[in-house]
């Protein structure tokens, strides 16, 4: 299985009143994630343009289990759980400095042609963000 790398380090307009990331960023840690591995695996978001088709989220869930503070380098792990011909689940994992888990987060996103409607996922792509 396929794992994708990135690293975030947190910035002081991410935190909270309390002093740790705002539950909400996680989800742009996790989208950051998602345009990173693009990019690894498929060179850019061309590759689904030429497929005439965007990857858009349609549904996430977030566990939280560990606050994340100002200037921690965060490692985002992003791996594919699940795929379907037009629906893909990923799993990011957000560990702190050290390893130890932060936040978990699955993001099930859905290949949206021109018209607005479901459509299957190009012949490669369970290859290129999976792995063989």
């Amino acid at each position: 299985m396929r794992v994708f790398t990135t690293t975030i380090v947190v910035r002081g307009y991410e935190l909270d009143a309390y002093g740790h990331v705002n539950n909400a960023v996680y989800l742009n840690y996790a989208e950051w994630a998602r345009w990173c591995m693009i990019k690894e695996a498929a060179g850019s978001m061309e590759y689904f343009k030429a497929a005439g088709l965007a990857p858009v989220v349609a549904r996430v869930e977030v566990d939280y289990k560990r606050p994340c503070y100002l200037g921690e380098a965060l490692a985002m792990e992003t791996r594919m759980l699940e795929f379907k011909r037009k629906v893909v689940v990923f799993q990011h994992l957000v560990k702190k400095p050290g390893g130890e888990l932060a936040t978990e987060i699955r993001a099930t996103l859905v290949g949206v042609g021109a018209q607005g409607r479901a459509q299957e996922l190009p012949g490669d792509f369970q290859k290129l963000f999976q792995g063989p």
